[in-house]
């Protein structure tokens, strides 16, 4: 039962409303696509960290890479589930609860391999960085320039 007739009139609107774009980037262009900001331009399409970046990102996929190897005792329960009675309904259960468990364990095995292998490319992407920063500073300083 409608207690209070709220008056007035429905008209759809043919405009969406778009919001505007927030500054993700916070005042560091450097971190834009393709590298954008203080220092030479970049020639292709990725990003442009400093080495201490590469470092934090690669040690946060390792801690995911940790979170999921810590899952794995779970999983380990659920793998070894007992039916609670010999009737055909429960050893059927525990049987399918021990598959989920084996299928559950690839997937973490998977996610603990796919973040490690991500660490692992930022680190090797260290000595590239560190490379072409010395190279950079040996060219400024063949010119007589100064780094600042």
């Amino acid at each position: 039962m409608i207690e209070k007739e709220i008056g007035g009139q429905a008209i759809p609107v043919t405009q969406v409303y778009v919001p505007p774009q927030p500054d993700t980037h916070a005042g560091r262009p450097e971190l834009l696509p393709g590298g954008r900001g203080g220092g030479a331009p970049q020639t292709g399409p990725g990003y442009a960290f400093t080495p201490e970046q590469l470092t934090s990102i690669a040690t946060e996929w390792d801690e995911l890479a940790d979170k999921f190897e810590s899952c794995r005792t779970h999983v380990r329960t659920i793998e070894a589930v007992e039916a609670p009675g010999t009737e055909y309904a429960s050893i059927n259960n525990a049987d399918k609860i021990r598959q989920s468990g084996a299928a559950l364990q690839v997937a973490l095995d998977e996610r603990v391999n796919y973040c490690r292998a991500m660490a692992q490319k930022f680190r090797n992407a260290l000595p590239a960085y560190t490379t072409v920063d010395e190279d950079t500073a040996a060219v400024v300083t063949e010119k007589k320039g100064t780094l600042r």
